[in-house]
């Protein structure tokens, strides 16, 4: 009866585990968009006709309007007459004082955005950092300003900039300026040195292609069974550990 009871029990646990981690990726992403509609539809819909029994057709109208909005504008800005105006507009925000920094700031945010659709990290590198005979993971952003390498070296003009993250925020991170000789380039993809970067070693590159097989409950169930054979190896080792009566 013990036996059943608690087979019964561990069902129940692990049943509401999987469904809770199975869950919380949908419900997440839903009360993300249910969030961002209320706040844009709150400033934009009158309150008076929000509190009418329609509250829904509205919000989802305004979502609609917001939606157009940016779409014309982002077809304006690709003709000839929009690029010029919104190039006026930029410079114009661009030189008034105070509200320059703040316009700034987020334009370059928008721009590191941007970049990452065409690749901010060329190829992947290890360099000697942060002393001789320890590696790090790097990434090429770009070759530096010959300018700026006459400067560090005279008589080498082929440097390049390298970020090396910091592990395991890769938001963060030191900016190198160093000789191309002195990098060694690694042949594995960025996304794959990132995944490294971030798990500090415990994701491997050539594990990508069967990770990449695997979803989210292929996950949760080989987290459970691993919780299940070490609840069922505790019982023998106690046993072990008790001493033979005589």
């Amino acid at each position: 009866m013990n036996k059943i009871t608690g087979k019964i029990i561990s069902a129940l646990r692990v049943n509401t585990l999987i469904g809770l981690f199975l869950l919380a990726p949908l419900v997440g992403t839903l009360w993300i968009f249910y969030f961002l509609i209320t706040f844009v539809s709150n400033h934009i819909v009158p309150a008076a006709l929000l509190a009418t029994d329609y509250s829904v057709l509205f919000r989802i109208g305004a979502i609609v309007v917001v939606l157009a909005v940016l779409y014309f504008v982002g077809l304006l800005t690709r003709n000839f007459i929009g690029r010029r105006v919104y190039h006026l507009i930029d410079k114009l925000l661009a030189n008034i004082p105070v509200i320059n920094s703040v316009y700034t700031s987020i334009r370059q945010i928008s721009e590191a955005v941007a970049n990452t659709q065409s690749t901010l990290f060329k190829e992947v590198v290890a360099v000697q950092f942060p002393r001789q005979g320890l590696y790090s993971l790097g990434f090429v952003t770009n070759r530096a300003p010959e300018t700026i390498a006459r400067k560090i070296d005279p008589g080498n003009n082929d440097m390049i900039c390298v970020f090396v993250p910091t592990t395991p925020n890769p938001t963060t991170g030191f900016f190198l300026i160093m000789p191309r000789a002195e990098v060694i380039y690694l042949d594995i993809n960025v996304a794959s040195a990132m995944k490294m970067v971030i798990s500090a070693g415990a994701a491997l590159p050539w594990q990508d292609e069967k990770a990449s097989r695997l979803t989210l409950l292929d996950y949760i169930e080989a987290w459970v069974k691993r919780g299940e054979n070490s609840a069922s190896n505790q019982p023998a080792e106690k046993n072990r550990d008790k001493p033979e009566k005589r």
